[in-house]
C-alpha cells in the first residue's frame, strides 16, 4: 500500500520499475509503427542508401528500447514489495500528464 503524505508519494519500487518496462514496450511499439510508415514512403519514393541507413537507426532505437525494459523488469521480480520509493518529486516533473500519472503508479493502488 502507498505511505502518502502532503509532499509525497512513496510506491514500492518494483512497480515503478514494471510500469518503466511497459511505458518503454509502448515508445518501441510506437517507433515500430513510425518505422513501417516510413519505410512505405522510402519505398515509393525510391530509398537511397542515407534513407536506408536512418531506417535501420529506428529499428535499433526499438530494439533498445525493448531490451531495456527487458531489463528493467528482470531487475525487479526479485525485489523486495516493502522497498518502497518516493515519485511525487519525479513525475512532478515530467510535462505529459497521463504519462507522469501511469509513472506515479497510483492506478496499481
Amino acid at each position: 500500500m502507498p505511505r502518502l503524505t502532503a509532499l509525497s508519494h512513496e510506491v514500492p519500487l518494483v512497480d515503478v520499475l514494471k510500469q518503466i518496462s511497459i511505458e518503454l514496450v509502448a515508445i518501441a511499439n510506437t517507433i515500430n509503427l513510425v518505422e513501417e510508415t516510413v519505410n512505405r514512403i522510402a519505398c515509393d519514393g525510391g530509398a537511397n542508401q542515407m534513407m536506408v541507413r536512418d531506417l535501420q537507426s529506428i529499428d535499433v532505437v526499438s530494439q533498445s528500447l525493448r531490451a531495456i525494459a527487458s531489463f528493467t523488469l528482470n531487475i525487479s521480480q526479485p525485489l523486495p514489495r516493502d522497498w518502497h520509493v518516493d515519485v511525487a518529486g519525479a513525475t512532478d516533473r515530467i510535462l505529459l500528464t497521463e504519462l507522469a500519472k501511469r509513472l506515479s503508479c497510483i492506478h496499481l493502488h
